[in-house]
């Protein structure tokens, strides 16, 4: 990596997502999942089909295709080292109007320098790039998706484990909130909640790329 600083200050990205599907997907689904040809009870098939239903809809929320994103959080390093964040958070449903936002707030901000994430490689970009696609926006600011020189993918640096690995390995401490919440959060429309996990996200990742700069001798934008 280059030692050389970009124009623009350093912008860390963050989503949270949820479960996005109808009667027709779970139709399509639904007959798709066979039990085993050698079974005869009708009340074990039953079962053994809604379980692969179930395990199936625990996993709708990680595709763009069966997913919507809920939450953007935005977080912008500022002159004195710290990180302003700000979280949008989509509360009536408006998936399109979230993006547009979002994408209004970063033009505001250019020029960006560094983009940092924590898996935004594989999860947050192709699915905030997929997102605005379905629902045919235009942005202004393109996501950064594949081997992007501008992004640095803090998991793919590491090579392994998670934020919370990573954050009490280097003396950050445990997460407070975690992703396997994010369902239950929307069912109960606790956005605030939310808001407080993306943010926990951002400033543990912010962390880290603090830690990791030193170390690759990255300068400030």
């Amino acid at each position: 990596m280059s030692s050389t600083a970009r124009n623009g200050r350093t912008l860390i990205v963050d989503i949270e997502t949820g479960t996005d599907v109808n009667d027709e997907w779970y139709a399509r689904k639904a007959a798709k999942i066979k039990a085993p040809s050698t079974w005869k009870d009708p009340v074990k098939i039953k079962r053994n089909k809604e379980e692969k239903m179930a395990k199936l809809l625990e996993k709708a929320a990680l595709s763009p295709l069966s997913g919507k994103v809920v939450c953007v959080g935005l977080g912008m390093e500022q002159e004195d080292g710290g990180w302003d964040v700000g979280c949008f958070v989509d509360r009536v449903g408006e998936e399109a109007q979230l993006l547009h936002d979002v994408d209004v707030a970063i033009n505001k901000i250019l020029p960006v320098g560094y983009i940092v994430t924590f898996g935004g490689r594989k999860f947050d970009f192709p699915f905030l790039t997929a997102r605005s696609m379905i629902h045919g926006l235009k942005l202004g600011f393109p996501w950064p998706v594949g081997y992007d020189h501008s992004h640095i993918d803090m998991f793919d640096q590491l090579g392994e484990g998670s934020l919370e690995d990573w954050s009490i390995l280097c003396g950050e401490g445990k997460k407070q909130h975690h992703g396997g919440e994010i369902a239950e959060l929307i069912e109960k429309e606790d956005w605030d909640s939310i808001i407080l996990h993306c943010t926990e996200d951002i400033l543990k990742t912010a962390a880290l790329f603090d830690r990791y700069r030193t170390v690759a001798k990255l300068n400030r934008g």
